[in-house]
């Protein structure tokens, strides 16, 4: 018992000095605001950056009702914009496939 008790204090006593010769490395912290020398040179006012975030609540809640919508009825696919252009746009380059002469 008594080697052990010499051993670990041998041990603590090189961990101690270890510890002591190289101070743990303080990480540093970001500032919580930034200076007036770091702040962007256009900086929106709060009206304009309510009115952009209404703006973009209003838009993410009109695409998750119109996938609700597309979701309960997959018919409205066919009737949609997007896919009226798209077929639009194919039937203009087969159209224009099928009138090139051979």
């Amino acid at each position: 018992m008594a080697k052990n008790g010499v051993k670990n204090e041998k041990i603590t006593n090189e961990l101690r000095c270890v510890l002591k010769a190289a101070p743990a490395p303080v990480p540093k912290r970001k500032k919580s605001l930034p200076g007036v020398a770091d702040a962007p040179a256009a900086i929106l006012s709060r009206e304009e950056a309510s009115v952009l975030s209404s703006q973009r609540r209003e838009e993410v809640r009109r695409q998750a009702e119109e996938a609700d919508r597309y979701r309960a009825n997959p018919l409205l696919y066919f009737v949609s914009p997007q896919v009226k252009v798209t077929a639009i746009t194919a039937t203009i380059i087969i159209f224009m496939y099928l009138s090139l002469p051979l």
